[in-house]
């Protein structure tokens, strides 16, 4: 129930240069009641780097140097350009327990009737100050793209900037598989994010 444990990434660019690397480290006194939780679920660890555009292969490394145990795992990494196009989308945050990043799950599977809620930022990229309408849709859909469930948003302002959205969308569905459509549309322009989910009894 206690450990000290050792959090490193570095970030590899297409054209092979490599990041200065990020360290973070936790030292561990678990309860019982801690430990067992900890067991099932995992212990959550974040750190933060600063990329410019481009495609990047993260390269993150975990261990426990008091357990003589260590973990690596690669993940390929597109950082876009929300500067670029008349519109863009972040990525989404879910959580199971509240609206904002902070609190954001990197679970894809969830219990049916989970409340899930949603975190994303629309990047509005257009001049001048006639009114705008940003429209935040999020859609459940099944395998066959049915939506079963759906959720919104919108917004108007005036002038060029970024608009968060939180939106509640409880999984009341029936277990299965199924994708969520994150789509913002302003005027003509539609850009959309997709997450695969799994939804458990």
């Amino acid at each position: 129930m206690r450990g000290r444990i050792e959090l490193s990434s570095v970030a590899v660019s297409a054209a092979g240069k490599v990041t200065r690397g990020q360290s973070t480290t936790a030292d561990l006194s678990l309860m019982p009641e801690s430990y067992a939780q900890v067991v099932k679920t995992g212990l959550r660890m974040q750190s933060t780097m600063t990329l410019v555009p481009g495609r990047y292969q993260l390269r993150i490394a975990a261990g426990n140097t008091q357990a003589d145990k260590i973990g690596s795992v690669m993940y390929d990494l597109d950082v876009p350009d929300f500067d670029k196009g008349r519109l863009a989308l972040s990525a989404v945050a879910l959580s199971t327990a509240g609206t904002g990043p902070a609190a954001s799950t990197v679970s894809r599977e969830f219990a049916a009737g989970t409340p899930l809620s949603l975190y994303v930022e629309a990047y509005d990229n257009a001049n001048g100050r006639e009114p705008r309408t940003i429209e935040l849709k999020v859609e459940v859909r099944d395998p066959e793209g049915r939506v079963v469930r759906s959720a919104g948003d919108r917004r108007t302002r005036s002038t060029k900037g970024t608009d968060a959205f939180s939106i509640a969308l409880p999984l009341e569905v029936d277990p299965g598989s199924y994708v969520l459509h994150v789509e913002a549309t302003s005027g003509e322009t539609v850009v959309a994010r997709v997450i695969p989910i799994a939804v458990r009894r």
